[in-house]
């Protein structure tokens, strides 16, 4: 009876949210609409241009510290000798390792002193924002996930396509989803009064982690494509519809590249 009851109130809540999702929209001329679809299209690319655009260069920055460091550590061991330097690194990283509780009790502490409204707002932003990442890369074991819906869309044979398993998908992902947003920012001030109060907690939400969420795709996208790489787990499917042959080798770093570089994308906290 419950569960029932239940159901019955959600799909009460469902049909409010529809209805008030037709009342903003009806409120809008067909020119109105012609142009917020225009201008949500047009910011979409802006954004996911720029985001990118940044994210790309600051890639490139990291990757050339990283061969300097790798070049400076190289000269390092060859001059100080691989045993002493390789104790020198351990003696930091333990000191590191020690540091790495006192700055957990730090973010606990934080997390303590604000208020319960915040604590729950944050407690809620990361369930969200994992649940997020876990539907995109396919949970626990990185399997199924946004990348292979391929297999529902056009079935078997078109499994690991280069569109669904690179960072295509996420490109469309991200756009569709700032797209969204952009809609929703429109019909805000045209929802009836009073409205469901759903609809403040989705435009909050919205306010404070959208660009999270983007971030979190991105990380769920990147983890399927390295897993699928096979370089942790060993042996790679190929890709089912490159234009040119490749050997399995180049399949594996196409999808590794392709994985590094959506982690990447999601990693970046000006994504």
């Amino acid at each position: 009876m419950y569960a029932v009851i239940s159901l019955k109130g959600r799909q009460n809540v469902f049909s409010q949210l529809l209805e008030e999702l037709k009342y903003a929209l009806r409120d809008i001329t067909s020119q109105e609409l012609k142009t917020i679809l225009i201008e949500a299209s047009a910011g979409s690319v802006r954004a996911t241009y720029h985001a990118k655009k940044k994210s790309v260069k600051g890639l490139w920055e990291l990757s050339k510290k990283a061969k300097a460091l790798g070049l400076e550590t190289i000269e390092r061991y060859k001059t100080d000798g691989v045993i002493q330097s390789f104790e020198k690194d351990m003696d930091k990283l333990g000191e590191l390792a020690m540091k790495l509780p006192a700055k957990a009790k730090m973010v606990y502490d934080n997390f303590l002193s604000q208020t319960r409204e915040k604590q729950i707002e944050t407690v809620a932003s990361v369930i969200l924002l994992t649940s997020i990442y876990l539907a995109c890369c396919g949970g626990p074991d990185a399997e199924g996930g946004l990348p292979d819906m391929d297999i529902a869309v056009a079935g078997i044979g078109h499994h690991r396509s280069v569109f669904s398993h690179s960072v295509i998908l996420g490109l469309g992902i991200e756009f569709t989803g700032r797209f969204t947003f952009m809609i929703l920012e429109n019909i805000k001030g045209r929802l009836p009064e009073p409205h469901h109060t759903a609809w403040d907690k989705v435009f909050n939400f919205m306010d404070k982690n959208r660009e999270k969420a983007v971030m979190a795709v991105w990380l769920g996208i990147g983890t399927h494509l390295i897993k699928d790489s096979g370089l942790i787990t060993g042996g790679v499917k190929p890709y089912a519809d490159m234009p040119v042959s490749m050997t399995k080798e180049a399949h594996q770093a196409t999808f590794a590249i392709n994985g590094m570089t959506a982690t990447a994308f999601g990693s970046k906290g000006d994504v």
